[in-house]
C-alpha cells in the first residue's frame, strides 16, 4: 500500500504540475534567460478527476482487505481470550495441586515441558504481532502523508480558482476520494485495535506462564529427589520372574486370537484387496531388487576385498572390512527397505504391532552384520584377522562380543514392545533394570585382565587410552557404579538404583558409539589427509608440511567436536541438562564495564576464540588457494604471495573487528582511534607507519617480489617474505638480512628476475699482449663461447676489441645464459675461463703480464762509491 499511494501522490502531483503550467526543470538546473523560455503544455482538465477516481477506487478496495483481516484479528483475538481464560483454569489447578502436593512427578514434569511449549508459542507470536503493527503503522503514516499533500495541492488549485476545481466530476471524485480515505482510517484503526488487544493478552498470558514455570521448576526438582531417594517394599525376584514368565506364555494365544480376529472380519483381505495395485508393484520391486543388488554385490565384492589388502593401515582396513562385509549383505538391506516400504505403502505402519515386526526384522540384521564384521576382525593372527592377536584372546573376545551384541539389540527391541507385549508397568521397570544391569556386567567381563593386556596394544585410537592406568581407572568407575547398584537395591532404593543403572549404561554405549565413530572418521582423514600415505599426498606430492598442517588442524577439530558430544550424552544422561547447568556459569558474566566496553570472562574468551579462528581461517584460506586455485593459474611466485597476503591480512583486520564488537566496542569510535594514532605517527611511529606503507606498495606496487633474485651492498639474494614492516632477504652466504620496506623503496637495488627468469648476459674481460692476431684472438673467442651448453646460442655472443692497455689489448666478451642464477653465472665464468685459458695456450696467444720500464737518470755517487 505504500507504494500504491506513493504512486498515486506522484501522479496527482504530477497532474497539478503540468495544470499550472511550470517548466521542465531540475532543482538544480540554472534559471533560463529570457530569450530562452521554455514551458510545459498544458494537461487536460479531466485528467485530475480520473486519477482522483482511480484513487478513490484503490482505497476502496484497501478498505475491504483491511475490513477482513480486522474482523480475522478480532476473531483471533477473541479465540486468544477463550485459551486465555482455559490456560488460567488449568494453572490455577495445578497451582491448587501443587500447593497440596499431589501433583504426581511425571504430570508435573509433562506441565513443565507443555509451558515451555506454550511460552516458546507465544513469545513467537507476540513478535509477529508487533511486527505487523508495526508495518500498519508505517503503511498509515505514509498514507496520512500522501493524504495531506493531496488536499494541500488540492486546498491550493481551489485558492487560485482553477477551472478543473469547479467541474461537476471533479467534486464527486474528490469527495468520493475523501470518503474512501476516511473509511481506510477508521479500518486500520479497528485493526490496530484488535491486534493490540491480542498482543496486550498474550503479553499477560506469557507473563503469567513463565511465573506458573518459575515456581513448578523447584517443585519438579524437589519432588524427583524425594522420587529418587523413595525406598519401596522389596519385590520377590521370583516373583517378577514368574509374572513374566506367565505374561510370555499368554503372548502366541493373543497373537493368534489378534490374527483370527483381523482373518473373521475380513479386515486383512480388505486391506490386501485395497492395495493389490501397490502389492502388485512390490512384487515387481522385490523381485528387481533380488536381480539388481545380486549383480551389484558381485561386482563391488572383489573391488572392496582389493582395497582391504592394500590398505596400509589398521583403520583403513577396519573401514574397508566394514564395507565389504555390508556389501555382500546387500540383499538384507534391500530386503529389510522392502519391508518397511511394504507397511508404508499398504498403511501398516501406523500401527505398533507392524512397526515392532520391522524393527525386530531391523534388529536381527543388524545382529547379522555385527557378527560378520567381529569375525574378521577377531578371526585370530594365524587366521588373518585384522587384530593380530593370539587365538585365546580372539576366540574370547570374538564369543563374548558377539553375545554382548545380541543382548544389546534384541534387548532394546524387548523394552520397546514391553507395553504392546502386556507386561505390566512393574515388570517393564524391574526389566529395563535387569538390561542395564547386564550392560554394565558384561562390561566389566570384558574388562578382564588377562585378555584386555594381549587386546590393547592392537587397538588402534591415541595412546593414552591404551595406558594401564586409563584403564584401571574405567574398570574401577564400573565396579563402583555396579556396587553403588547393588547396594541401592539392598537398601529399597530401587528409583536410585534403576536411575543410576540407565545413566551408566546410557552413558557406556554413548561412548562406544563416539569411539567408534572417531575411530572411523580418524581412519578416513588418515586415507585423505595422511602427509605421507594419504589421497592427497599423491595429489599434491610437494606439500608435505601443508597437508601435515590441514591433517592436524582436521583431526584436531573431529576430536574436540566429538569429546564436546561425548561431555554433553554424559551430562545428559546423569540428569545434568545445559539448563540447570547455567548457574554453575553465573562467574562467566562477572566483570568491569567502561562505558559500553563489558570486559568478563565470557566476551574476552570468545573475542580470543574469534581471533584464534581468524588466525586458523586465515591459514586454511591460504591453504586452499595455494592447493586448489593458484595451481590452476599460472600466476608466478610473486602474484600468490601478494594475493594470498593481502587475504591474510584481510581476514586478521576482520576477525580484530568483530572481536572489538563482540567486547562492546563501538565501531564508530575508530575515528578516535585513527586520530591517537595520528598523534602516535607524530611523535614516534613514523618509522614504522613508513615501514608498514613501504610494506604495502611493495605487495602492490611489486618492485620486487618474493623469488626474486637482488644484489643489494654488494650481497646477492633472494627475497623470502615480504612482511609489514620488513622484507627477509636470504643472502647465497647463507645468512639472513632483515631489511626495512622503506629502505628498500628510496634505496637503489638491482633485481635481475624483476621481469621473471629470463635470460641474463655475463661479462668477461681478457687482455693478450700486443704482437697477437686481433682476428684469431676474436675467432678462438667466439668458438670457445659457442662451444659452452651454458651459453645461449640466440642472442649470438658478442667479442669486442675494447681499448688498448698499459700491457695487453683488451678485449670484452659478452654472452646470454638462460637463468639469472648465481650458480649458474658463477659455474659459466669458471668454464669459460677455463676454456680461454687452454685455447690461448693451445693456440700460442700470449697473457700478457703488467711490465714496469725504469730510468734513472743520475745515480748517486755514494752508491757508485759503494758499488766499487
Amino acid at each position: 500500500m505504500p507504494v500504491l499511494f506513493f504512486r498515486l501522490g506522484l501522479t496527482v502531483a504530477l497532474t497539478i504540475w503540468l495544470l499550472l503550467g511550470c517548466p521542465v526543470t531540475g532543482p538544480a538546473q540554472e534559471k533560463p534567460q529570457a530569450t530562452e523560455k521554455i514551458t510545459a503544455p498544458a494537461a487536460s482538465p479531466e485528467v485530475l478527476p480520473r486519477v482522483l477516481t482511480e484513487g478513490a477506487e484503490a482505497l476502496e478496495k484497501e478498505v475491504a482487505a483491511l475490513k477482513s483481516r480486522a474482523a480475522a484479528a478480532k476473531k483471533g483475538w477473541s479465540q486468544a481470550e477463550k485459551d486465555s481464560q482455559e490456560r488460567k483454569a488449568a494453572m490455577a489447578a495445578v497451582k491448587a495441586a501443587q500447593a497440596m502436593k499431589s501433583l504426581p512427578l511425571s504430570d508435573a514434569e509433562e506441565t513443565l515441558k507443555k509451558y515451555t511449549v506454550q511460552e516458546e508459542r507465544l513469545e513467537k507470536r507476540v513478535k509477529e504481532l508487533a511486527q505487523e503493527i508495526e508495518t500498519l503503522k508505517k503503511e498509515q503514516a505514509a498514507r496520512e502523508a500522501s493524504q495531506a499533500a493531496l488536499q494541500a495541492e488540492v486546498t491550493r488549485l481551489q485558492a487560485t480558482k482553477h477551472p478543473v476545481t469547479r467541474s461537476r466530476e471533479m467534486r464527486q471524485s474528490w469527495q468520493r476520494y475523501q470518503r474512501a480515505a476516511a473509511a481506510v482510517q477508521q479500518a486500520a484503526g479497528q485493526l490496530l485495535g484488535s491486534l493490540g488487544k491480542e498482543s496486550r493478552l498474550l503479553e499477560t498470558e506469557k507473563k503469567l506462564i513463565s511465573a506458573v514455570r518459575a515456581e513448578l521448576q523447584p517443585y519438579v526438582d524437589a519432588a524427583w529427589k524425594a522420587e529418587l531417594l523413595k525406598r519401596q517394599e522389596p519385590v520377590s525376584l521370583s516373583e517378577q520372574a514368574a509374572r513374566m514368565f506367565r505374561t510370555l506364555l499368554e503372548l502366541p494365544a493373543r497373537i493368534a486370537g489378534r490374527l483370527g480376529e483381523m482373518t473373521a472380519s475380513g479386515a486383512l483381505v480388505a486391506v490386501f484387496q485395497e492395495h493389490l495395485a501397490a502389492l502388485i508393484g512390490l512384487l515387481a520391486l522385490m523381485v528387481l531388487l533380488a536381480w539388481g543388488v545380486r549383480r551389484l554385490a558381485d561386482l563391488l565384492t572383489p573391488l572392496l576385498a582389493s582395497w582391504e589388502t592394500t590398505a596400509q593401515t589398521l583403520g583403513v582396513q577396519a573401514c574397508a572390512s566394514l564395507v565389504r562385509i555390508t556389501a555382500a549383505h546387500l540383499f538384507l538391506l534391500a530386503a529389510i527397505f522392502w519391508s518397511w516400504l511394504f507397511l508404508w505403502s499398504l498403511g501398516l505402519w501406523e500401527f505398533p504391532a507392524w512397526r515392532g515386526l520391522f524393527y525386530l526384522l531391523l534388529a536381527l540384521g543388524s545382529l547379522r552384520l555385527g557378527r560378520h564384521w567381529l569375525k574378521a576382525a577377531l578371526a585370530g593372527k594365524e587366521a588373518g584377522g585384522l587384530l593380530p592377536v593370539d587365538a585365546d584372546t580372539a576366540r574370547f573376545y570374538r564369543k563374548y562380543l558377539q553375545l554382548l551384541l545380541a543382548y544389546l539389540l534384541l534387548g532394546v527391541w524387548g523394552l520397546a514392545q514391553a507395553q504392546l507385549l502386556g507386561f505390566p508397568p512393574a515388570s517393564r521397570q524391574f526389566l529395563g533394570h535387569l538390561f542395564r544391569v547386564g550392560l554394565l556386567g558384561g562390561a566389566m567381563w570384558l574388562l578382564r585382565r588377562r585378555y584386555l593386556e594381549r587386546l590393547l596394544p592392537e587397538l588402534p585410537g591415541p595412546a593414552w587410552f591404551k595406558r594401564p592406568g586409563v584403564i584401571r581407572v574405567l574398570k574401577g568407575l564400573v565396579l563402583l557404579l555396579l556396587g553403588a547398584i547393588i547396594l541401592a537395591n539392598l537398601l529399597g532404593f530401587q528409583n536410585l538404583a534403576d536411575y543410576l543403572a540407565q545413566a551408566g549404561a546410557f552413558t557406556g554405549v554413548a561412548l562406544l558409539f563416539l569411539g567408534l565413530l572417531w575411530l572411523g572418521l580418524d581412519a578416513v582423514l588418515h586415507y585423505l589427509l595422511h602427509p605421507e600415505i594419504g589421497w592427497a599426498r599423491r595429489r599434491f606430492p610437494h606439500r608435505e608440511e601443508m597437508l601435515l598442517r590441514i591433517h592436524g588442524l582436521t583431526r584436531s577439530g573431529v576430536t574436540a567436536l566429538l569429546a564436546a558430544a561425548a561431555l554433553l550424552l554424559a551430562l545428559k544422561a546423569w540428569g545434568l541438562e545445559a539448563a540447570r547447568l547455567a548457574w554453575a556459569f553465573q562467574w562467566l558474566n562477572w566483570g568491569a564495564t567502561l562505558g559500553s566496553v563489558r570486559l568478563t570472562p565470557l566476551t574476552v574468551g570468545v573475542a580470543a576464540l574469534v581471533l584464534y579462528l581468524g588466525v586458523w581461517s586465515s591459514r586454511l584460506v591460504r591453504t586452499l588457494m595455494e592447493v586448489r586455485v593458484f595451481p590452476r593459474t599460472g600466476w608466478d611466485s610473486g602474484i600468490q604471495y601478494t594475493i594470498s597476503t593481502t587475504l591474510h591480512y584481510a581476514i586478521l583486520i576482520l576477525g580484530g573487528l568483530v572481536a572489538l564488537n563482540i567486547l562492546g566496542f563501538p565501531l564508530t569510535n575508530l575515528a578516535l582511534i585513527a586520530g591517537a594514532l595520528g598523534v602516535g605517527i607524530g611523535f614516534g611511529l613514523q618509522n614504522i607507519v613508513n615501514n608498514f606503507i613501504s610494506g604495502l606498495i611493495l605487495l602492490f606496487e611489486r618492485p620486487i617480489k618474493v623469488g626474486d633474485i637482488l644484489v643489494i651492498d654488494g650481497q646477492w639474494g633472494e627475497v623470502k617474505e615480504i612482511r609489514v614492516r620488513s622484507t627477509v632477504f636470504h643472502t647465497y652466504d647463507r645468512y639472513v638480512l632483515i631489511i626495512p620496506n622503506s629502505e628498500l623503496l628510496s634505496g637503489k637495488i638491482v633485481n635481475w628476475t624483476h621481469y621473471g627468469r629470463v635470460p641474463t648476459r655475463l661479462t668477461l674481460e681478457v687482455g693478450v699482449s700486443y704482437g697477437a692476431d686481433v682476428r684469431q684472438v676474436t675467432r678462438v673467442l667466439t668458438d670457445v663461447c659457442l662451444a659452452n651448453p651454458r651459453v645461449l646460442k640466440e642472442p649470438p655472443p658478442t667479442i669486442v676489441f675494447k681499448a688498448y692497455g698499459d700491457s695487453s689489448l683488451n678485449f670484452t666478451i659478452r654472452v646470454f645464459l638462460q637463468s639469472p642464477e648465481p650458480k649458474e653465472r658463477n659455474a659459466a665464468t669458471h668454464e669459460l675461463n677455463s676454456a680461454i685459458f687452454e685455447a690461448f695456450q693451445r693456440e700460442g696467444i700470449e697473457i700478457p703480464f703488467p711490465q714496469r720500464d725504469l730510468y734513472i737518470k743520475n745515480w748517486p755517487a755514494a752508491w757508485s762509491k759503494g758499488g766499487d
